[in-house]
Formats: C-alpha cells, structure tokens, sequence
C-alpha cells in the first residue's frame, strides 16, 4: 500500500508542472527522472534532469542511510516509532543534505516532510529545539494505526 501511495504522490507532484520523463521501480524504491527547462547564462534554454529515488520503507531504520544516494526521499509511517528514531538521530539523518523524508498516514491520505539538514540550519539560525519542533510537525498528521 506505500509503494502504491508513493507512486501516486509523485505523479500528483507532477500534475502541473509536466516535469516527470520516466518513473521506474528498482527493488524497493522509485527513480524519478524529472526533466526541467530554464533559461541559462546568454538567455539560452537549458534541459536540466534531476533523478530522485523516492524508498517507501515504512519503518525509519538508520542503516538505511548508507544505501541512499543524494536528493532521495524517504517514505515512512507517520508513527511514534518513526518519530523516536529520527528524533534522536537527526543529526545523521541531517548529515545528507539532500535527504527529504515523508511522514504519511494511509487512513487519512495525511503527510508531513521534514528535510533534516534545513531543519538544522534554521533550528541553529532561531536557536529552537529539533524535538520540540518535530513534535509540532508530527501532530499535524494523526498517528498511523496500521
């Protein structure tokens, strides 16, 4: 039901704007091929492709950050458990600049994301505390029951 969920937020993110050229699934996650145009140095149109892989794993585990690569996005339940895990290793997971992660109730459609390198950035800029904020973002979504 995640991996179905995934695929239809990415196409619904792409509703829009067109950008998406290819989705594949490769085990357990999505590659996305998004293809952008914009307008360069000299005023010369630019094709720009950016590929994120997108892993609907459920369970946050912090071993899963030695198989990301860069600009991935994690998708996870929007639980207790998931909270705990990355609250108390946020600054591994903020380690990748790129990570963004997904916190989704299934039963209401709901979800929230966090990137944790930004989240960092601006809790040190504001001199806020990550759990304190985590918690904010969390009770946005009801908790998945399963």
């Amino acid at each position: 039901m995640l991996v179905d969920w995934t695929e239809k937020y990415v196409q619904s993110r792409d509703a829009a704007y067109k950008n998406i050229e290819k989705i594949e699934k490769k085990g357990n996650s999505f590659v996305v091929t998004n293809i952008s145009t914009s307008i360069g140095s000299g005023f010369k149109k630019q094709v720009v492709a950016k590929i994120i892989t997108y892993f609907p794993i459920g369970e946050l585990v912090l071993e899963i950050l030695k198989e990301v690569p860069s600009d991935s996005v994690l998708v996870v339940f929007n639980t207790q458990k998931n909270l705990s895990i990355l609250s108390k290793n946020f600054d591994e997971f903020a380690k990748n600049q790129t990570l963004k992660i997904i916190f989704v109730n299934l039963t209401t459609n709901d979800s929230w994301q966090i990137v944790p390198y930004r989240h960092l950035s601006l809790s040190k800029m504001v001199g806020g505390d990550i759990k304190t904020g985590l918690l904010s973002l969390f009770e946005t979504v009801p908790e998945y029951l399963g």
